[in-house]
């Protein structure tokens, strides 16, 4: 990644995640990497080395349906220890992704990384229709982690087209298409400021800019101060 004055200043993180060929978010991957402290160890070394080869500010770690499988989280921590230990010798900022089911309460997170914690997918696929998030949610979400110290919250636009069980990813900008190809009238809803509408047997649920206000506001309050926000993700 080429680095020039204008950019200089913008941080930029390379997100790694354990995605693979065939499977998305594998936890096979991940036993396999940090196998042994050894082996997370070589595993941090090739994340720094590739982050400094193409000019990044910063790791971000995203590796998820890890959930409550103890055990690979043990193995983890060890391998996040290595690795912010490289970061902070290399001068690079390291974010580590949380999806809100992890047991917190059960995990020794080490203080010194950012966690940003995603608020979202509270519907979904396999579920009724509905937000990704709603306010009640979003401040169970800061409760749980609170303890984490350093943390931001990620936040997603669009929604979901429910149709049965077909469940169809929308973004913003293809959600108000279809509100305007069937003329359906968008209502918001008070338990979360999202949006829904209906066109035959579909069901809409979507965040517009003034929902990702309304929610981030709702982590603002429940933190007791103003916030860091990711978004997931521009268009």
């Amino acid at each position: 990644m080429r680095t020039t004055a204008k950019t200089s200043k913008i941080k930029r993180y390379m997100t790694v995640v354990n995605d693979t060929r065939t499977a998305d978010k594998s936890t096979d991957l991940l036993e396999t990497l940090l196998a042994s402290k050894s082996k997370a160890d070589k595993h941090a070394k090739e994340v720094v080395a590739l982050a400094e080869k193409y000019n990044f500010t910063g790791v971000e770690i995203d590796y998820e349906q890890i959930r409550d499988n103890l055990s690979l989280w043990k193995k983890f921590l060890v391998f996040e220890k290595a690795l912010y230990a490289r970061t902070k010798k290399a001068g690079l900022d390291l974010r580590i992704v949380l999806e809100p089911p992890t047991p917190v309460s059960k995990i020794n997170f080490p203080k010194g990384p950012e966690y940003v914690v995603m608020c979202y997918n509270l519907y979904g696929y396999g579920t009724n229709p509905g937000p990704k998030a709603d306010y009640k949610f979003l401040k169970k979400t800061v409760k749980d982690f609170s303890s984490l110290g350093k943390i931001s919250y990620a936040l997603s636009n669009g929604g979901f087209d429910f149709n049965g069980d077909e469940v169809t990813s929308v973004t913003g900008s293809e959600a108000l298409k279809i509100k305007k190809k069937y003329k359906a009238k968008a209502v918001r809803d008070k338990k979360s400021g999202a949006l829904y509408l209906k066109y035959g047997s579909h069901t809409v649920w979507y965040a517009d800019q003034t929902t990702l206000q309304l929610w981030a506001k709702t982590l603002d309050k429940a933190s007791g101060k103003k916030v860091g926000i990711s978004i997931w993700r521009m268009e």
